[in-house]
């Protein structure tokens, strides 16, 4: 790209995003270096850049035996077929929701002891 003409303002997109970077933060930049360096002329060939990426915090991903997920599927199953009742001895009525199933799936394995987490308040 050296001695070649860019355009103004760039058509290549990731160059974009840099003239963009320059052109939203370039004030605040030169305000910190002319605080750090003092007026005049930098130049931009001697010098290092650190770009380091932030750490992403990552949600706790819940833990299920592998087990509960027979019994949930099995509730899913019994769902579609439209056999799958609620409340205790099924006397609550019709499964009308995959996620009411599923709650039920859960529900279900906890109470025979396979690991799954706590229901949310």
């Amino acid at each position: 790209m050296r001695g070649t003409r860019t355009p103004m303002p760039p058509t290549d997109p990731l160059i974009y995003r840099f003239y963009e970077l320059v052109m939203v933060n370039g004030p605040a930049w030169k305000a910190l270096i002319e605080e750090e360096f003092g007026d005049g002329i930098m130049s931009a060939i001697d010098y290092d850049m650190v770009r380091a990426k932030k750490a992403q915090h990552m949600a706790k991903k819940r833990k299920y035996a592998q087990s509960a997920g027979k019994d949930v599927k099995s509730e899913i199953h019994r769902y579609k077929r439209g056999n799958a009742k609620s409340g205790p001895g099924g006397k609550g009525g019709k499964v009308k929701s995959r996620k009411q199933a599923i709650a039920i799936g859960l529900s279900k394995a906890r109470k025979k002891g396979k690991k799954v987490p706590r229901k949310k308040p």
